[in-house]
């Protein structure tokens, strides 16, 4: 770590994770313990946006929590971090005007970073009485230009403006000034106290409350000082004359206190001084008056107080910046108008994913997963992994004010476990986060050994027999260390064992592994759901009891999986709850096979004694295992070299077909649901994605989600838009593919025999928009139908006022219900396949340097609808959506214009504009679209304001919704 400069270079040019797990790992821990300003202040202002969050956290923290054993080395390395942060902060600002603005959460921690060492080098120049220095160098400050510009950003222009305001002030005085004046405040303070105190301090100019400000947060770091915390409050609290950068300081540095240096501290009174502390952080936010503009981003500090492990911290966070509804009591309503639940899920993927490349969601095919644990796949660097990620429950957070942890699940202990049985023959753990949300953990990933023997039997592909042997040895040394380590397995399966390579396997499935105290481990009734039965011992079976004893028994049944090439333990008894039974009792044993030799028999004997003192210990296995592995043993019986096909036709059953759990019986009504009989009156696809199936109950629309993200199912899995989108939900299997469905039930009218032939056929209308306009069955008029279309404009509105985009709307995927009774009109959109979460963000984004074969959609029937942006480059915006909507209208008064001995050329007319894709983007819309027949110039207008070329330019959704009435109104 000596050569700071080489390493922020690097930092710049960081291409593989493992190298940056270095420096997260490594380097900036190393930094931090040596109290290394300078080295940390090069990598805050380095060009890797993660690695320099990281470093000017560490910075602020070294800062406030630890004192220098040099100040004059101290003094030194403030101007050199002065420097390096305000050259930063320049550029920043410079990039604001030139557009490549990228990050304000790293510009505003910056600035709060170079105020802090700021007022440190004067502080440390006052108590060295080094004034000299520190005049010096406030000229040199003095002598800077600051960037002149107009800054659009609300937000940035705040920030830039406080900080102008702190230099200007700091640089006016000499430090022999400041001196005298903390010495006449000191005086003052010891004859005051409380509110008195606090507003002397206000009175103060502004440098010098910023040093009181920075004292006073060093203090409560050091000391837990509660007197400097009580004054704080106070001056935060009188709002009048605080200086905004001893605001920022305060807020920094107390949000710091609570989420690094409070949860260390073991003293009665935590929940009272973390709850004042959250007090004055919540003086930073705004009044409960204000209200925040919906999709507003919450500090990170603060988000890892929502997210603190410490219970008392959570629930101060979360009481602090919630208020009561008027209308109900027990649930609260945030200061935030930012849905809780997006914000937890958002959070979590926003945490997880730039550790990852490809990542892709996992079906759990072995239903392993703990609660509230998801199973993606990707790639860590350049390595294969497996990433297990634990999802909070957003329900408990909105109506209980707490978060969840993942505290006794068995992911959860998998993570804990990993931790502590790091060997070379154990899978290794890249990286994983235990203490604050989102919980995760990150494997490396082979294929097992259980598929590829299944694999190569299939293939007629055979190991042989000293390979199988060196895997079972491997794995033998791999227990052994975790028995060292006071851990049993309880897993020992084929499918445990990783491929490294063709020679070498690493134990996992540590999901199940347990702590063991004076050589046993009993598990808690219950959570043997998941444990392999016809490899587990008979006192696991009978009692839960696990020990070394209870894995050389699994032990044996590993080793005959492994010699017959993947078949199971006791391949011929097919019930499982008969066979558990005659395991517990002992009754049953593995008998002998082809494909093993007597003396590897001999050792699955002895390791399968019901007595547990009976079985071997591991160095005796170990031992005869080596030795048959060396061919010292006589071969008189089958060579692996030599195996035939046939000693796989009969009886051999692959042991990936065993189930796991201690069977239990059925449930008698999923048995009655399974006989339940359905009566299927249509069937047919709507588009290669969506098929509707209609019974005698329901419409039921089914569709692939090829397009979806999978953060996006996971919200909509946990009902984020169950209020606007209550009929669809979203199904997964480890069969199948993702999928939604939508059910809407029948229409109910009255019996048809009651009415006049002509009453039936306009009595109800129940089916998609494209042929209720088509066959005119809400009558020729142009006014139901937009209604209908109001309907969907309205919905489209809720949904971009929640930060959603509905992606895609046509005409078919539309379902219209209506009864002529009553009048009552139901519209339903029934294909969300490219839902998704809408980044305001993206709007700012230029599209020109994209490469758009590879980012446009390949459905060109949505290519013949969607905005230019989109058919280019695949760009999706609820400017996109507003485009779509503006066809939408455009296609059904074509339909409705259409005579009825035409719909079979309309119908291929729409085909023909789907392969031929969409129009060419620089043309005007209407120069394909023609007015219309029963079209209005005003409903023409409005179509034409809704597919303008510019994004921008097109009007938003809630002026959609109101122009439309206003047409309708007048029909």
């Amino acid at each position: 770590c000596s050569n700071i400069a080489k390493l922020a270079q690097d930092a710049k040019a960081i291409i593989s994770l493992p190298k940056l797990k270095c420096f997260f790992l490594k380097v900036l821990p190393k930094m931090y313990d040596d109290s290394d300003v300078v080295g940390l202040t090069f990598l805050s202002v380095c060009d890797h946006h993660q690695l320099a969050s990281a470093a000017v956290l560490l910075l602020q923290l070294l800062l406030l929590k630890k004192e220098s054993s040099k100040p004059p080395q101290r003094m030194n390395e403030l101007i050199v971090a002065e420097g390096l942060l305000w050259g930063k902060l320049f550029t920043l600002r410079k990039n604001v005007v030139d557009g490549r603005f990228e990050s304000f959460t790293l510009f505003s921690r910056l600035a709060v970073a170079y105020v802090m060492v700021l007022c440190d080098f004067v502080l440390t120049c006052i108590k060295e009485n080094n004034m000299f220095k520190g005049d010096t160098h406030l000229d040199t400050i003095e002598g800077r230009s600051l960037y002149p510009a107009q800054l659009e950003d609300e937000a940035v222009r705040d920030v830039c403006k406080w900080f102008d305001d702190f230099v200007k002030d700091m640089v006016q005085r000499k430090c022999k000034n400041y001196k005298e004046m903390l010495h006449k405040l000191e005086i003052q303070q010891d004859q005051l106290s409380g509110t008195d105190e606090a507003e002397c301090i206000a009175s103060q100019p502004p440098t010098i409350q910023n040093l009181v400000a920075y004292q006073a947060v060093k203090k409560i770091f050091h000391s837990m000082s509660g007197d400097d915390l009580e004054i704080l409050t106070h001056y935060m609290c009188t709002r009048k004359n605080v200086s905004d950068a001893s605001s920022e300081i305060i807020f920094q540095g107390l949000a710091l206190f609570v989420v690094f240096q409070l949860k260390r501290e073991a003293f009665v009174d935590v929940e009272t001084f973390c709850s004042t502390a959250i007090e004055i952080l919540k003086c930073k936010l705004p009044p409960q008056t204000v209200k925040i503009k919906k999709g507003a981003k919450v500090d990170p500090l603060l988000q890892m107080l929502f997210f603190n492990p410490n219970p008392s911290i959570r629930a101060a966070t979360m009481i602090s910046t919630t208020m009561k509804s008027n209308k109900t009591k027990d649930i609260p309503k945030q200061l935030f108008s930012v849905n809780r639940e997006i914000f937890i899920l958002n959070e979590v993927l926003r945490v997880l994913y730039p550790l990852l490349t490809e990542t892709e969601k996992v079906d759990d095919k072995d239903k392993q997963s703990g609660k509230d644990w998801l199973l993606y796949k990707g790639k860590f660097g350049d390595m294969e992994a497996r990433v297990h990620l634990h999802l909070p429950q957003p329900q408990d957070l909105q109506v209980k004010l707490k978060t969840t942890f993942a505290e006794e699940d068995v992911f959860y202990n998998e993570m804990m476990m990993l931790g502590k049985v790091q060997h070379e023959s154990i899978i290794q753990m890249y990286a994983f986060q235990r203490q604050y949300i989102p919980q995760f953990y990150i494997l490396e990933h082979h294929s097992d050994l259980q598929s590829a023997l299944k694999n190569m039997t299939q293939n007629q592909g055979f190991a042989k027999k000293p390979k199988l042997v060196g895997y079972l040895v491997q794995a033998l040394k791999a227990v052994v260390f975790c028995h060292s380590k006071s851990i049993v397995h309880r897993n020992l399966t084929a499918k445990s064992l990783l491929m490294v390579d063709e020679n070498n396997v690493k134990l996992s499935g540590f999901h199940l592994s347990l702590e063991m105290t004076h050589g046993e481990a009993i598990a808690k009734a219950g959570t043997n759901s998941m444990i392999p039965t016809r490899w587990s011992a008979p006192e696991s079976l009978k009692d839960n009891r696990y020990s070394a004893a209870s894995d050389v028994w699994m032990f044996g049944h590993l080793m005959y999986e492994v010699l017959t090439h993947g078949g199971l333990p006791y391949a011929d008894m097919e019930e499982e709850s008969e066979l558990t039974e005659k395991i517990k009792k002992g009754d049953i044993h593995l008998s002998e096979h082809r494909l093993i030799q007597r003396g590897h028999y001999d050792i699955i004997t002895r390791c399968t004694e019901v007595c547990l003192q009976d079985r071997p210990g591991w160095t005796g296995i170990k031992m005869a295992l080596e030795k048959r592995e060396g061919g010292t043993e006589s071969m008189d019986t089958l060579k692996m070299d030599n195996i035939d096909v046939d000693d796989f036709k009969d009886g051999h059953k692959p042991s990936t077909d065993h189930g796991k759990g201690i069977p239990t019986t059925s449930n008698s009504i999923f048995r009655e649901d399974m006989t339940g009989f359905r009566k299927v009156t249509h069937q047919g696809f709507i588009s290669d994605t969506v098929t509707k199936i209609t019974d005698n109950h329901v419409h039921q629309f089914i569709e692939k989600l090829v397009n979806m993200d999978s953060g996006v199912r996971i919200q909509l899995r946990n009902g984020v838009l169950t209020n606007l989108l209550p009929y669809i939900s979203i199904k997964e299997s480890p069969k199948e593919m993702p999928h939604a469905e939508c059910i809407i039930p029948l229409l109910q009218v009255k019996d048809t025999e009651e009415l006049s032939s002509q009453e039936t056929v306009m009595s109800y209308v129940d089916t998609s928009l494209e042929k209720a306009a088509l066959d005119k069955l809400l009558g020729e008029s142009v006014k139901p139908y937009l209604e209908c279309l109001y309907q969907v404009a309205s919905l489209l509105e809720k949904l971009h006022s929640e930060l959603w985009m509905i992606g895609d709307m046509s005409m078919p995927l539309i379902h219209v219900q209506w009864k002529s009774q009553d009048g009552a009109l139901s519209v339903y959109i029934v294909s969300i396949a490219y839902l998704q979460k809408y980044n305001p963000e993206d709007d700012n984004e230029e599209f020109s340097d994209m490469d758009a074969s590879t980012t446009q959609p390949k459905d060109p029937l949505l290519m013949s609808r969607a905005a230019p942006e989109v058919a280019e480059f695949g760009m999706f915006s609820q400017g996109s959506d507003v485009y779509c909507f503006g066809n939408l209208m455009w296609q059904t008064l074509k339909a409705l214009d259409c005579p009825s001995d035409m719909k079979t050329a309309y119908l291929k007319e729409q085909m023909e504009n789907a392969n031929f894709k969409q129009t060419k983007v620089s043309e005007k819309w209407e120069t394909s679209h023609v007015k219309p027949r029963n079209c209005s110039p005003d409903l023409y207008d409005l179509m034409r304001g809704c597919t303008q070329h510019s994004s921008s330019a097109r009007i938003p959704a809630y002026q959609l919704v109101q122009q439309l009435r206003r047409i309708i109104e007048k029909m």
